[in-house]
């Protein structure tokens, strides 16, 4: 009988070890296919960090064109900005970043309705959900591969679509391309109006994907000198081909064909550009 029972023993040990062995297998092989299908779902990169800004310029700059393809030809005043720094910020406590942005600014005499068109043209691609309260003014934000975010905002006089790197390594060749260019006539009038002298000129442009062609825009920025007239007296003396798209005591926006030009003054400081439609 004592042999007997021993023998029941040692069988049942090898069927629990047998039983063992095969839930384990279960469990590493599910593991497995829960790490390939994380790794087909999910970005080759997995942090911010393990990229630089160089990486993503690209990403930024066809932000950029994707909004003026959508606002080409419209009924608001835009302009598209450089890569501008935020300044340094900390990866981590021991590893010193950048953080770089681009904006477009929108102009618009109902800016809820600029919001709207913009947010139905680009949320798709940039995965944008809207993240402000209700009874506030709409705020989209979203994410899309590389870490790369961005943010759909109504300002009191504009919106604003900012495409932001967030804090990383800059890596190479970080910086706005300097090509030479002559300020637009139509932004240099503005300023000169307003008793503007010696404004800073800057070029921006943007690949306007799949329209094709390169969207443009040069603003000068300078000091309004006290006593300057509103901008919106500045309309009296457009041409019969412009067309005002805004006019208030702050922002002037017109187009001539493909062409529209924003003056605008906030805090005392002048910005006049000329942006050129994709082409």
């Amino acid at each position: 009988m004592t042999g007997g029972r021993g023998g029941a023993r040692d069988g049942a040990r090898r069927v629990w070890r047998l039983v063992r062995r095969r839930k384990l297998a279960v469990v590493v092989t599910a593991w497995a296919v829960l790490l390939a299908v994380l790794a087909f779902l999910s970005p080759s990169v997995t942090v911010r960090e393990q990229t630089t800004v160089a990486e993503v310029l690209d990403t930024l700059d066809a932000a950029m064109g994707d909004a003026a393809v959508a606002l080409a030809g419209g009924d608001f005043g835009y302009r598209v900005s450089g890569l501008t720094s935020t300044g340094g910020c900390d990866i981590t406590p021991l590893r010193g970043g950048d953080r770089y942005l681009r904006e477009t600014e929108v102009f618009a005499a109902d800016t809820g309705a600029a919001v709207t068109s913009l947010f139905e043209a680009l949320r798709e691609p940039y995965r944008l959900e809207l993240v402000s309260a209700d009874g506030m003014p709409p705020r989209y934000t979203g994410v899309v591969p590389g870490y790369v975010e961005l943010e759909l905002r109504t300002e009191p006089d504009r919106v604003v679509w900012v495409a932001d790197t967030g804090c990383r390594a800059p890596g190479d060749e970080v910086g706005s391309l300097r090509t030479g260019f002559e300020p637009p006539a139509e932004a240099a009038a503005g300023l000169t109006a307003l008793g503007v002298e010696s404004p800073v000129w800057r070029l921006a442009s943007a690949y306007c994907g799949g329209a094709g062609g390169t969207v443009r825009s040069v603003t000068g920025t300078a000091t309004v000198p006290d006593g300057a007239p509103g901008v919106d007296g500045l309309a009296e003396d457009l041409p019969e081909s412009a067309t005002v798209l805004v006019a208030n005591e702050t922002v002037l926006a017109y187009r001539i064909r493909d062409a529209v030009t924003v003056i605008d003054v906030v805090d005392g400081t002048a910005h006049a550009s000329t942006t050129v439609d994709c082409r």
